[in-house]
């Protein structure tokens, strides 16, 4: 669907590169791997990330392939969609440029597929100190400019099936404070050295076995007593990055009220109207700008103004997955302290002010943190007493079906009793629709029924639900082994020429 190409070169003659992949399934599944290719058969990744989590990576410089093997933790199924984000430094892709003397360049040939590409973005950027009339592009680019004092050039358009696009651009090597790599002429003769070096290192090959089996020998010979192996690793403190829903899954909330607040979040957020509660009602308004990755999997969970439980119950997989992935090198008790700590600071933010307006917006930025508290129903109503009308925001009374008193004329009271005041008739004016207004406390109350409503029609598999958001527990209590590597990815066949007129490196890749 996707493929978006962001490169800076630098004066050093490395390249940062971004990347990102949006691929979506049209039959069958991706469960296996994501294979990407890079530009250059010498890189160093920075990081990887994928919305269907990641279970291992692996890198592969072969003569056929160059780049890296995603093992995502969940598939992706028909008509769903996975997200790939790769950052790595790519070392020797800046060549001299043969055909134009003093210049140097860069090619990349981006990843090609077996289906169509809709919207392909690349922007290089160039080192500083070039300017836009001396860059030599091809193809023509579709815009350039300058960004942060260094100029640039940008190409969109569209990959046929298997396209192989060749974008070039050349620059001054005056502005490189290394000197660029020299390519090879096609059929030019290779150092006399490069043909012993197969055989080099078949020979370093064997004389390392040999040292090392002499080094068994020796072990071997002279072991000291067994001693049981122990494992401690290196914990980094506490994650405060996480966001309230995943704050609700670490600390174990009831599945109901997490779906709710997923709910909430994309009602604030406008993604989402939820009709009614009894029984739950909820539409798309096609809003998806700034979801989350769980909103936009909530998203498809919505058929015919109902929300399907078992995908549902997915969504809450995937989240518990990502937190245990955000905290496994973290301490996981002392995060958990910290987040309660987090929200009965806010409960004390909201009841220390003491104009009702400001007490309300306070209670409205923070709902999502506050609604974590299990206490949360007591709490709202001894922290918000006020019987001041305020001005309730818009979004709840077109978004979420609480019903919210307006002001009446004082009318007459029964017979005996004198009537009440009535306020003087005003001139006619210009009909306005009125503001929705209630008591803080009123409204509050109102939210709190709605969210408890909610809680219990999201889901009622509640056994299967609280199975899905149970963290993974190792077998082993003495020691386990934690294996992480670098994270990557990939697709279909990618190959990227170090140059503008020269060689190039191919990768290839593929999913399964």
């Amino acid at each position: 669907e996707r493929e978006y190409y962001e490169l800076w070169v630098q004066e050093d003659c490395t390249v940062k590169l971004y990347l990102y992949l949006e691929i979506k399934v049209l039959s069958g599944s991706i469960s296996k791997y994501i294979r990407v290719g890079l530009p250059a058969g010498s890189f160093k990744l920075a990081e990887v990330r994928c919305s269907r989590g990641v279970r291992g990576i692996s890198e592969e410089r072969t003569s056929s392939f160059t780049g890296v093997v995603i093992s995502p933790r969940e598939p992706t199924r028909t008509g769903e969609s996975v997200e790939v984000e790769l950052e790595a430094t790519l070392e020797e892709f800046v060549y001299e440029d043969l055909t134009n003397p003093g210049y140097a360049g860069i090619q990349l040939i981006p990843v090609w597929w077996s289906a169509p590409v809709r919207d392909l973005r690349v922007k290089v950027h160039l080192p500083p100190g070039v300017s836009l009339s001396e860059v030599k592009c091809t193809p023509s680019y579709s815009s350039a400019g300058t960004e942060e004092g260094r100029a640039y050039v940008y190409w969109e358009g569209e990959l046929k099936p298997e396209e192989k696009l060749k974008l070039g651009v050349a620059f001054p090597a005056r502005v490189l404070k290394a000197k660029p790599a020299k390519p090879v002429k096609p059929g030019e003769a290779q150092p006399w050295y490069l043909s012993w070096l197969p055989g080099l290192i078949l020979l370093s090959i064997i004389a390392i076995s040999i040292a090392l089996l002499a080094i068994a020998a020796v072990r071997y010979w002279r072991r000291e007593p067994y001693v049981p192996p122990e494992l401690s690793m290196e914990v980094v403190g506490v994650r405060r990055d996480l966001d309230p829903v995943e704050a609700a899954v670490l600390l174990r909330i009831h599945p109901g009220r997490i779906a709710a607040l997923i709910l909430l979040s994309m009602v604030r957020k406008g993604a989402i109207k939820v009709k009614s509660t009894k029984p739950l009602k909820v539409e798309k308004t096609g809003v998806t700008r700034g979801l989350r990755y769980y909103e936009r999997q909530m998203l498809t969970c919505i058929r015919s103004s109902e929300i399907d439980e078992d995908c549902l119950i997915h969504v809450l997989r995937t989240i518990r997955r990502n937190v245990d992935g955000k905290v496994s090198f973290f301490l996981r008790r002392q995060t958990e302290e910290y987040y309660r700590r987090k929200i009965e600071e806010l409960w004390k933010q909201v009841e220390e002010e003491e104009i009702p307006e400001v007490k309300f917006r306070k209670y409205e930025e923070n709902v999502l943190w506050l609604l974590i508290d299990e206490d949360y129903e007591r709490k709202t109503r001894r922290v918000l007493k006020s019987r001041r009308q305020v001005e309730v925001p818009v979004i709840y009374v077109d978004y979420w079906p609480i019903i919210i008193p307006r002001p009446t004329p004082m009318r007459p009271r029964a017979e005996g009793r004198p009537p009440e005041a009535k306020p003087p008739a005003k001139a006619p004016t210009e009909a306005k629709p009125p503001k929705p207004v209630a008591s803080i406390e009123e409204f509050a109350d109102k939210l709190c029924r709605s969210i408890e409503e909610v809680s219990s029609k999201a889901i009622r598999k509640v056994e299967k639900a609280a199975k899905a958001l149970t963290p993974e527990v190792r077998v082993t209590r003495r020691s386990s082994s934690v294996h992480r590597s670098c994270v990557c990815a990939c697709v279909s066949c990618a190959c990227a020429c170090a140059c503008v007129s020269c060689a190039c490196a191919c990768a290839g890749g593929g999913v399964g």
